[in-house]
């Protein structure tokens, strides 16, 4: 999350371009982390949807059982865990997914990247071998841990993002090592965790009360695709706010993001037999690049920044939409150079920018109630829009409602006047640059949206004036 939130410093300014982008390569490397040496994996075809199938009930479980099936699924068959070996179904399949409509939207930002797919017979032996590299202290932790952490769904995650199984063990015995040491925060955590949980719910982690952000609500999910988010405009982070969090409430919140992720993505991935990853979104617009240097303002990141290399593959997507052109370059030659440098055969991209305006890309991503509930996140109280800044209007019509709408500045601005129906996609109305209006009556159920930019950096203040009147 905070890679993120780190990789989207300084798009907004031009000037400040090449320091922004410099988080951005940070990010990339978190988010991509893997054994050099270790060649990606092959692209897998999509199976054919299975049919349904009837299951019958499993036989009650015995606590002689439920050693001999785990020792049969993390061990190979050999040696003990002792009395207090619990029953986890690592090797057991989850039934196919069902018609619930969050699977069947999985199709279009998120695609069927491999990354998503569900461990493989072979990762699920490699999963074997993990547990049965860590020496005996880790296992003993390893054994008082919740079933979603001794699941293979996430040993899988470890040999995914560190590539084979000795590096994976070395990062594991580190997460066990850490869990361990900070035993009694992580039990107080998930006790404020539903244990069937199915969304990213910002309300339930901690420290919300100092947190310099805010999110933008959208239940369960703003994505096409079904996977849960985690959504922040940028231009509502307080960088006075983010530089006097105090160190233990950012610990705390880390933390408690870390695990409700991991618990959601275990019941996710389970529920739909795929391999359920976060999609970090950002509007890049506005975000605050004064009040310190961009090292200084890195600083707390190097309190936080090791507990989420602790846990790997829990994001699948980093959305930095609203990208400056200068941004758009600088990543591309970025990719370029890498290529070049290290010769790596080009893997699964985790960074996805959109350029500004192109809220046709956008709304592949996002629904257009997520795009409505981003304008009311962003609301302000004054028409003043600040340089890189982007103001919103939003009013949800559903079909056969009409509306009024008019937008106008006091200097030459960016106006847009589009209609995103809930069934996705987008229709440009109107645009200008001091003063565009008109009625419009919706076809289907969607967002009228309004959108007020200030995009030249050396611009002064705008007054921006937005109006919907259903």
């Amino acid at each position: 999350m905070y890679a993120a939130l780190a990789g989207a410093i300084g798009p907004c300014a031009a000037a400040a371009a090449l320091l922004g982008l410099a988080g951005l390569l940070a990010a990339m490397v978190l988010l991509r982390r893997r054994a050099r040496h270790v060649k990606p994996p092959r692209p897998v075809k999509p199976l054919p949807p299975r049919p349904p199938v009837t299951r019958s009930p499993p036989p009650p479980a015995t606590a002689s059982s439920a050693r001999r099936r785990w020792r049969d699924c993390c061990c190979g068959g050999g040696g003990s865990y002792g009395d207090e070996a619990p029953l986890v179904q690592a090797d057991v399949a989850p039934p196919p997914p069902s018609a619930e409509p969050g699977f069947s939207r999985m199709v279009s930002d998120v695609e069927d990247a491999p990354g998503l797919r569900w461990p493989s017979p072979e990762e699920q032996e490699k999963a074997k071998e993990l547990v049965a590299a860590l020496g005996a202290h880790e296992r003993e932790i390893f054994l008082r841990q919740p079933p979603d952490i001794q699941h293979m769904v996430l040993l899988t995650r470890f040999l995914r993002g560190h590539g084979c199984v000795q590096a994976a063990a070395k990062a594991f015995a580190k997460f066990l090592a850490f869990r361990e040491s900070n035993a009694d925060l992580i039990r107080r955590i998930r006790a404020s965790i539903p244990a069937d949980i199915q969304t990213f719910d910002h309300r339930l982690l901690w420290s919300q009360s100092t947190k310099p952000w805010k999110y933008v609500e959208c239940f369960p999910t703003g994505l096409h695709s079904g996977l849960p988010m985690s959504f922040i405009p940028l231009s509502t982070l307080s960088v006075k706010g983010w530089m006097n969090w105090r160190k233990q409430e950012m610990v705390e919140f880390m933390v408690s993001a870390a695990e409700m992720n991991c618990m959601l993505l275990h019941n996710l991935s389970l529920r739909d037999h795929r391999m359920a990853k976060t999609v970090e979104v950002r509007d890049a617009a506005g975000f605050p690049l004064t009040g310190g240097s961009f090292l200084h303002i890195l600083g707390p990141f190097r309190h936080i920044m090791p507990i989420a290399g602790l846990y790997p593959e829990l994001c699948h997507r980093l959305v930095l939409f609203n990208a400056s052109p200068a941004v758009l370059r600088f990543i591309s030659w970025l990719r370029a150079a890498e290529q070049r440098l290290l010769k790596r055969v080009r893997r699964e991209e985790k960074l996805r920018l959109i350029a500004q305006d192109d809220w046709e890309q956008v709304t592949k991503i996002l629904t257009a109630r997520c795009v409505h509930q981003l304008a009311a996140a962003t609301a302000a109280d004054s028409d003043v829009t600040a340089p890189g800044h982007v103001v919103y209007r939003s009013a949800w019509l559903k079909r056969g409602e009409c509306a009024a709408w008019q937008c106008s500045a006091g200097d030459a601005a960016d106006l847009k006047a589009l209609f995103l129906p809930a069934a996705g996609g987008v229709q440009r109305l109107a645009n200008g640059d001091m003063d565009i209006s008109g009625e419009y009556m919706a076809r289907s159920e969607g967002a009228l949206l309004l959108v007020g930019a200030n995009w030249a950096a050396q611009q002064d203040d705008i007054c921006i004036s937005l109006q919907i009147h259903v």
